[in-house]
Formats: C-alpha cells, sequence, structure tokens
C-alpha cells in the first residue's frame, strides 16, 4: 500500500528538497522550520499589530555569524506576508546599496516587492497583474482620486493599453 500524494503537494515537496539541499529553508513553510523563537516573533507580531493602527517603528535584528539572522528574516517576512504586508528583500553592503545612498538600493526595493499570494515579485509585475485582474477597477480608482497627476496618468494609461503594458 503506497502513499498517495497529489501534483501540487509533490511539487512542493520537492521545491522543500531543493531548498534544503542547498542548505536554505523553503520559505513556504519556514514556520515548521523555525524553532526557539516564539518571544521574538511574538515582539515582531506586536509591532505588525501597531504598524497596522498607524505607529512607526524599527527594529533590528542582529547577531554574530551563524546565529540564524537571515532565518528569523525570513521567518518575520512570511509573518508580514500572512498579515497582508507588501515586503521587500535588500541587503545594504557598504558599497552598491550603502544606507546612506537611498537611490543605490531604492531599484532593488523596487524589483524584490512581493506581496501573498502573487506568483510575480516587483512593482511593475504587481502592477501589471492587478490590472489584469479584478483589482483594476479599484487600482484604477485610486490612480484617479488619491495621486498626483504624473502618476495618475501612468496608472490609467497602463490600464488602457493592456496590449503595450510591457512598456508602461
Amino acid at each position: 500500500m503506497g502513499i498517495i500524494c497529489d501534483e501540487d503537494r509533490i511539487r512542493t515537496l520537492r521545491r522543500s528538497f531543493r531548498c534544503l539541499k542547498r542548505g536554505v529553508f523553503p520559505s513556504a513553510s519556514i514556520d515548521e522550520f523555525t524553532f526557539g523563537r516564539e518571544a521574538e516573533l511574538s515582539f515582531i507580531g506586536q509591532q505588525l499589530e501597531a504598524a497596522v493602527s498607524g505607529l512607526s517603528r524599527h527594529v533590528f535584528v542582529e547577531g554574530t555569524y551563524g546565529l540564524g539572522k537571515s532565518h528569523m528574516l525570513k521567518a518575520i517576512e512570511a509573518m508580514a506576508l500572512r498579515r497582508g504586508f507588501a515586503v521587500a528583500w535588500v541587503t545594504l553592503d557598504g558599497q552598491n546599496h550603502a544606507c546612506n545612498h537611498p537611490t543605490r538600493y531604492f531599484h532593488s526595493l523596487l524589483e524584490s516587492l512581493r506581496v501573498l499570494d502573487s506568483p510575480t515579485r516587483g512593482l511593475a509585475s504587481l502592477v501589471r497583474e492587478w490590472l489584469r485582474s479584478e483589482k483594476r477597477d479599484s487600482i484604477d480608482s485610486w490612480a484617479t482620486v488619491a495621486t498626483s497627476s504624473w502618476l495618475n496618468f501612468s496608472v490609467t494609461q497602463c490600464g488602457r493599453n493592456l496590449n503595450t503594458l510591457g512598456t508602461c
């Protein structure tokens, strides 16, 4: 008697094994690989709730090599996505993406932007996806009412010209 798995489950397991072979945890199941960080994740959850209510705080994650900083950031990323936040991953390295030169990392920030349940990454790809979906009318309304004229024109033109959307 064999184990029966559907194709999606098999695909997910294969992706997970590939990640583990590279020494990283699969982002889709990061919570299942996160242990002993309940206090930190609870604190982050409180900070996310505060952000929803309009408060803004900075949280720094620091530690020595191998302590699990990147893993913790991936767990925070998954938590934020589940709570409806858009997330982006940018590495500040002091040269190409120095903290004192935001224009150097702004492009990376826009290109790595993600939202839950979207297969695409990056602001341009997300807007294209949204304009092709049922969210089109709400995005068009937002662009018309809530934004400056240059963005309003750009978003509404892209929405009207779906055939040339790749050039928006």
